[in-house]
């Protein structure tokens, strides 16, 4: 050190406190890609399984004619109960 040069020591405090938002919020993103994905998958696989049991009810049937309107009359139940379901969700939550 050369004589009459002063360095004052420096707090890094503020660098922290910077690092610290950063990372939360990138946290916070994190979060809410992973909740964004999980209601994806849960929707793709609610997706899925009614269009199994409208295929299901369609396929038994002797011709085109009923095989549709029982494909229809299925998918009319399935939207009934998903509504009568997202309703009980709603009064269940406090």
């Amino acid at each position: 050190m050369r004589a009459g040069y002063y360095q004052p020591k420096r707090s890094r405090s503020g660098f922290s406190l910077i690092e610290v938002m950063i990372s939360g919020f990138l946290l916070v993103l994190l979060a809410v890609f992973a909740a964004d994905l999980c209601l994806l998958i849960f929707g793709c696989s609610v997706n899925d399984k009614c269009c199994r049991d409208v295929v299901r009810a369609a396929a038994q049937q002797p011709n085109a004619i009923k095989a549709l309107q029982f494909a229809q009359a299925s998918v009319k139940i399935i939207r009934q109960m998903a509504h009568l379901s997202l309703q009980l969700h709603l009064l269940a939550i406090p």
